[in-house]
């Protein structure tokens, strides 16, 4: 009989054996989605600290510092750490693709159509549905303009429309999007969207990822007032859907360049 742990070459069969790749390499879209939600705590959090209104956060700004600047740290450090592995255990082609750096999928049709459409939706919402939120509460509404028109920045902003209308929404949108992505290529591929052919617990998986950074995203914008939390909250759930829907983060970033060529315009008052 032969020792069956032997190889033919005189060595064990256990040294032969691939090694055990870590958890965060077997499970490369779970770590790119806590990878990207990383990045978009520390955004959110930096954000509320430094925008917040002081009448709303008077107290909570005494001990502020040290907690977000220790919640920074971590977040750093996990991000350095699971990004550099993804980095050296995945191709660079995959991560594109379950973070949404691809053109949009669903039916041959639609896929550049939906950037049209993403941009349609994002006048729709700054025209229609935010002013509807400011009938709807009057009171945070109110606040909200007398601190814009108190803002030191509003002349600076409005000089620099490129940055706020293009690059700072494709910013945000990488920010707070990629999760989106991740999830959605996880629990439906790259077909067409079929939700009802996929477990529940996969749909609901992509339903608080939408869920978690729609409201994340608000709480980012919390400069002026909780109406501009809302606001923007709205505008991160659309999003948030377009990028599920598309599996890409572009109509989303359109999306979002149209809702803030719309918002700089109303300020100006050209429309």
């Amino acid at each position: 009989m032969t020792d069956d742990s032997t190889s033919p070459a005189g060595g064990n069969a256990a040294d032969e054996r691939p090694r055990r790749r870590p958890w965060w390499q077997l499970y490369e879209a779970n770590s790119l989605v806590g990878l990207a939600f990383a990045g978009m705590l520390w955004v959110v959090a930096f954000s509320a600290y430094l925008m917040a209104p002081q009448d709303d956060y008077q107290v909570g700004q005494a001990s502020a510092p040290a907690v977000i600047g220790f919640l920074i740290l971590g977040l750093i450090v996990v991000a350095l750490v699971v990004g550099i592995t993804i980095m050296f255990g995945a191709s660079v082609r995959e991560v594109r693709r379950r973070l949404g750096f691809t053109r949009p999928r669903g039916r041959a049709g639609w896929r550049w159509a939906w950037i049209l459409v993403a941009i349609g939706l994002g006048i729709v919402i700054r025209m229609e549905l935010v002013p509807a939120i400011g009938d709807l509460w009057p009171s945070i509404k109110i606040q909200s303009d007398a601190q814009r028109a108190a803002d030191d920045l509003r002349d600076l902003q409005l000089a620099a429309p490129a940055w706020m209308v293009w690059t700072h929404a494709a910013g945000e949108e990488l920010i707070f999007r990629c999760p989106v992505v991740a999830a959605a290529v996880w629990a439906f591929g790259d077909g067409p969207l079929r939700w009802r052919q996929v477990p529940r617990v996969c749909v609901a998986v992509v339903a608080a990822v939408v869920a978690v950074t729609s409201v994340l995203f608000g709480l980012a914008h919390v400069e002026f007032s909780w109406y501009n939390v809302a606001a923007a909250g709205v505008m991160g759930l659309a999003c948030a859907v377009v990028a599920v829907v598309t599996r890409s983060i572009w109509p989303a970033a359109a999306l979002h360049a149209a809702y803030n060529t719309f918002s700089i315009a109303s300020m100006t008052r050209l429309w």
